[in-house]
């Protein structure tokens, strides 16, 4: 089976940053021959975590963790509000934990200003520590300060971006190495 990533963005805002961000990763790594999938919050319903899991939130997250089941990594793209990342992204790996166990796992945010250039990690923590996802080291964050008047992400930030995808792209063949080695070993 070929290796794909899933793209799932995480922020309520149609135009955000975060999203911007994430379709530079897609054209990114699709024009590296890595098939994608993109999963969009705001496609899915909203809903209470109730500890019910996944099967109480509707087919649409059900599908939404079949997605993540799927793919051979993960890439959240999501805003940065107080200091923290945003309740939705939350809410998708409090539903989705299972879905997401064992997956390598990297982070593209967005935020108002540098001075949240750490807030990600108690989230990347929760993926690491309660979930068990591979976090890869390397993450993305944008502020408003890259992008130009027209709504264009700066040339800096898109080669930070592909970097990214050639972090997650090295982990993919990594994982694909260790399979071969366990089959013929």
């Amino acid at each position: 089976m070929k290796s794909s990533v899933l793209v799932f963005s995480t922020s309520p805002n149609a135009g955000s940053r975060s999203r911007a961000a994430a379709t530079v990763l897609l054209d990114c790594l699709r024009g590296r021959g890595i098939p994608t999938e993109f999963v969009d919050v705001c496609d899915l319903p909203a809903v209470w975590v109730t500890g019910d899991g996944v099967a109480a939130a509707g087919a649409l997250w059900k599908e939404a963790a079949q997605q993540v089941e799927r793919a051979s990594a993960v890439v959240f793209a999501a805003p940065i509000y107080c200091f923290s990342v945003g309740s939705p992204a939350r809410v998708v790996i409090e539903l989705l934990s299972a879905s997401l166990e064992g997956k390598p796992v990297a982070l593209i945010t967005a935020a108002g200003s540098m001075r949240s250039a750490l807030a990600h990690r108690d989230f990347l923590n929760s993926l690491a520590d309660e979930v068990s996802a591979r976090i890869l080291p390397k993450t993305v964050q944008v502020t408003g300060e890259d992008f130009t008047e027209s709504g264009e992400i700066s040339q800096g930030i898109r080669t930070r971006i592909a970097d990214l995808a050639d972090a997650v792209i090295h982990v993919l063949h990594s994982d694909q190495v260790e399979v071969m080695q366990k089959v013929a070993g």
